[in-house]
């Protein structure tokens, strides 16, 4: 069983957080698996909250590593770090507070870093509020195949790379654990599953990382995500998939709009890693996310279509749409049935 890194900072919505927390232990109380929370202690009263939930009901095998944070922005790097320095089990398996407490999909990604593949990672959906309601009641059947039938009711988006992922802690430290410059929201966890991919062989050190472009359509995704996005094709073929719970977003929060100046930092160091020069440009190399995703379905005998919905890149505003001209014209087949009916 491997070491569950988990971060947590409770200067934003702590009682959800905590919430969460005590789902993430009583799902692992009494299991095999060693639960390791690294938290930026702020003084709180949240703050000690969290310490009497640890010591009342975990089964003992919880550990709780604070240490007094200014205020300020969150450093999930950090706290990762101090997380994983307490981890005893020879497999990490990193996840975010938020995601649901899946032990079937945790085991599976451990036990694949055991039986040699140097990382294990679960491509991640984003649930609406409903989503997130139904997850809680076993829903995950119910998701999938709403999801994969096009519709956007339970899921918001997919996240693929994702920071859920497994691989031997020797690796970790290996590669420096988390890099601790970036401050708030984003790209600390791009970064380092890029140095471990890269220490890996699993990425080649191409200019293509160089290139930081959002995406709709998870299997059209380019630059860095489309490269990395790679290393989860096994376990989205598989449909092994990790849920994140849903959480409102204040995008006025600095920890939010931290993020630019984090991309500016990952790029820097994205240059360095792969020694690049400007005259590299023309090496520019076209995604093969494609390839390798009809490559994992023809290896397993599975039918590609089963996924067309990866490659869908309309705009959500245009999936409501639909969702609602669908509704509608299903309440008017149920209105004109009643009238034949009734005749």
């Amino acid at each position: 069983m491997p070491s569950i890194i988990v971060p947590i900072d409770l200067g934003r919505r702590p009682q959800q957080l905590l919430e969460r927390v005590a789902r993430l232990i009583s799902s692992v109380k009494d299991t095999r698996y060693e639960l390791v929370i690294g938290h930026a202690d702020r003084r709180m009263t949240s703050d000690e909250s969290i310490q009497a939930l640890v010591r009342t009901e975990s089964g003992g095998n919880v550990v709780l590593v604070s240490e007094p944070f200014k205020t300020g922005a969150s450093n999930m790097a950090r706290v990762r770090n101090m997380a994983v320095k307490c981890a005893t089990k020879s497999v990490v398996l990193l996840l975010d507070v938020d995601i649901y407490p899946d032990l079937q999909l945790f085991d599976g990604l451990t036990e694949a870093v055991v039986q040699g593949a140097p990382l294990s990672m679960a491509p991640c959906l984003y649930l609406t509020q409903k989503g997130t309601a139904l997850i809680a009641h076993g829903g995950k059947k119910a998701i999938l195949e709403s999801y994969f039938g096009f519709s956007p009711e339970f899921v918001l988006h997919l996240a693929t790379p994702s920071s859920v992922m497994a691989f031997k802690r020797d690796d970790y430290w290996k590669i420096g654990g988390f890099f601790e410059g970036y401050q708030g929201h984003g790209y600390e966890d791009f970064d380092f599953m890029l140095r471990l991919a890269l220490e890996k062989s699993l990425v080649n050190p191409c200019p293509d990382l160089l290139v930081d472009k959002n995406y709709r359509a998870p299997l059209l995704a380019e630059g860095f995500r489309g490269e990395l996005a790679n290393l989860s094709l096994e376990n989205l073929v598989d449909r092994n998939f990790a849920f994140h719970m849903f959480h409102n977003k204040d995008q006025q929060e600095h920890y939010y709009q931290s993020r630019v100046q984090n991309a500016l930092l990952f790029n820097k160091r994205v240059s360095e890693f792969i020694l690049y020069t400007p005259q590299n440009n023309s090496k520019l190399t076209a995604p093969n996310l494609v390839i390798n995703f009809y490559a994992q379905c023809y290896r397993r005998g599975i039918d590609p279509a089963r996924f067309y919905a990866l490659f869908d890149a309309r705009p959500r505003y245009m999936l409501k749409k639909k969702s609602l001209l669908q509704r509608v014209a299903r309440g008017l087949k149920s209105v004109l049935g009643k009238i034949e009916r009734n005749r």
